[in-house]
């Protein structure tokens, strides 16, 4: 079994997710309800894009638990996030409600959910309320500081939603939603320079298929042209759940183009603690200054943020 599960996160580590998820499902044969093994095959779907696959991975998860505890957040939480991918909203909404059911005060679901209010239009107060209690407990997270920008935003609170997301942007420069969303608000207050530079940093930031459209358009257009669609990509910061985590934050998934030093500044505040969270993951970690997109990580107790 653990071998199977390690080669499934060596062909993971070499993007070939259909050889990873042979392994994985070779032991779910094996054992039905072996909840790790669930949550790595949701995981490994998810990365592929396989959402309506990941959810019903993380399901078999769920139906393995004998009794949930406040870990098991995680699960719902990214069964949440597969179904909202699948446009299956309604299934999705209950995951994350649940999700804060067993810990009301995470953020990552605070966000996740209150940003997909926003998106929407509805619950909008609620959402504010939410967001900013993320923000409050992850002070450095620029995804989360990008959510409370764009709610005000959608608000029509246009010069706060340039101020937070002037904040955001200095914590997450290279993210291709973050820059768009302060290209639209530059706009709205009269910045249209500023905003079509921003466009063409989130144009030439590899957005994603969606959303690459909509910002040419703008480019082309301005905004109230454009053909503004729904351009915000939700933060997932994909979590590997496991039975014995308990004090938050306790796991995360590398993104793209991180260093343990991008991480342990943006969870820690401090960039030194790379050297802890290198110590926490040598079993997995055999040079620091190689790690992967989508390596699940141990992050060791410390006041984070």
């Amino acid at each position: 079994r653990n071998a199977d599960l390690q080669i499934a996160s060596c062909y993971q580590a070499m993007e070939k997710p259909g050889e990873a998820a042979r392994y994985i499902e070779r032991v779910l044969a094996k054992y039905p309800k072996d909840f790790e093994a669930a949550v790595e095959l949701g995981n490994v779907y998810r990365a592929d894009d396989r959402f309506a696959d990941a959810a019903e991975a993380y399901g078999k998860g769920i139906a393995a638990l004998a009794k949930e505890t406040t870990a098991d957040w995680r699960i719902y939480y990214f069964r949440g996030v597969a179904l909202e991918r699948a446009k299956e909203w309604s299934k999705a909404e209950a995951d994350f409600r649940h999700a804060l059911k067993l810990n009301p005060d995470q953020p990552q679901v605070l966000n996740y959910l209150g940003y997909s209010w926003v998106d929407q239009g509805i619950n909008l107060d609620q959402a504010l309320e939410m967001i900013e209690k993320a923000v409050d407990l992850r002070p450095n997270d620029g995804y989360i500081v990008d959510s409370l920008g764009w709610a005000h935003y959608r608000l029509g609170r246009y010069q706060d939603a340039v101020d937070t997301l002037e904040r955001a942007i200095q914590l997450r420069p290279e993210d291709s939603t973050i820059n768009d969303h302060l290209g639209d608000a530059y706009w709205q207050v009269g910045r249209k320079l500023e905003a079509t530079f921003q466009w063409a940093h989130a144009r030439d930031l590899d957005p994603d298929k969606e959303q690459l459209p909509v910002i040419l358009d703008k480019l082309q257009h301005g905004l109230k042209a454009a053909s503004t669609g729904k351009t915000g990509a939700i933060s997932e910061e994909p979590v590997l759940p496991t039975k014995t985590a308990a004090a938050e934050p306790s796991v995360i998934t590398v993104g793209k183009g991180e260093s343990l030093w991008d991480i342990a500044a943006r969870i820690y505040g401090d960039a030194e603690m790379y050297e802890k969270i290198y110590e926490a993951n040598r079993d997995r970690i055999r040079d620091p200054n190689r790690i992967f997109p989508g390596m699940t990580l141990n992050l060791p107790a410390a006041q984070a943020n």
